[in-house]
């Protein structure tokens, strides 16, 4: 249980938090609900246990013997799942190159090899458990990576952050307004693709990006 909660914890992190660009709130929040909650967590589960075994378990050894131990292994499922990311958002693992036409992206997943010229080819890419789809106007590409990684590397070349998930390239915008789903605003694509194969909050603009996103697409 304590692993699966740091993993999930973890996975949740990446989207908001990137080791390399939020280092200080990451280790924060890392140490709160990937350190700290379980350890709580597994106290809580221990103090249950004695209190049905009565007298027969022994406190101090577990605090002094145990306890110990727990957190040691805790500690190195944070430390897997740091190192693990940072290997996999590498600079160099993108092996991304710059062309006068722009960034290139080379993705190499799943016996897939492509070469695509970020700001053309790309229409918006979505995190997905824990992979990052790229969405062209032909087909769909798959990354391991952090979507957060992918915004800070392609700075600059027209993308946006719509919400926590959506990374959107402003050259395929041609506009935003309310959507079905009541109280939400949606962008508007002007590239043939087919919307019903993706998530209806896949291209909803949330609260706290909506004013970056009216900021960049008015330029």
């Amino acid at each position: 249980m304590l692993v699966f909660i740091i993993h999930r914890v973890t996975i949740r992190l990446d989207i908001d938090y990137d080791w390399r660009h939020n280092f200080v709130k990451r280790l924060t929040w890392q140490f709160v609900f990937a350190v700290f909650l379980p350890a709580v967590i597994d106290i809580a589960f221990i103090s249950i246990y004695s209190a049905i075994v009565g007298d027969s378990f022994n406190w101090s050894e577990f605090i002094l013997y145990d306890f110990p131990i727990i957190i040691a292994f805790i500690l190195m499922i944070n430390m897997y799942y740091g190192i693990r990311y940072l290997t996999l958002t590498e600079k160099s693992s993108l092996n991304e190159l710059n062309t006068q036409e722009g960034p290139i992206l080379t993705i190499k997943y799943d016996r897939v090899f492509a070469q695509l010229n970020v700001r053309e080819d790309v229409v918006f890419l979505y995190k997905h458990s824990n992979l990052v789809k790229i969405v062209t106007r032909n087909r769909e590409y798959a990354i391991r990576d952090s979507l957060s990684a992918l915004e800070a590397l392609y700075e600059g070349s027209a993308f946006c952050r719509i919400n926590r998930s959506t990374i959107v390239n402003l050259r395929y915008v041609e506009g935003y307004g309310p959507s079905i789903k009541r109280s939400t605003i949606e962008v508007f694509l002007n590239a043939q693709i087919n919307l019903a194969d993706y998530d209806e909050d896949t291209l909803i603009i949330t609260a706290k990006y909506l004013s970056s996103f009216k900021r960049e697409f008015g330029r």
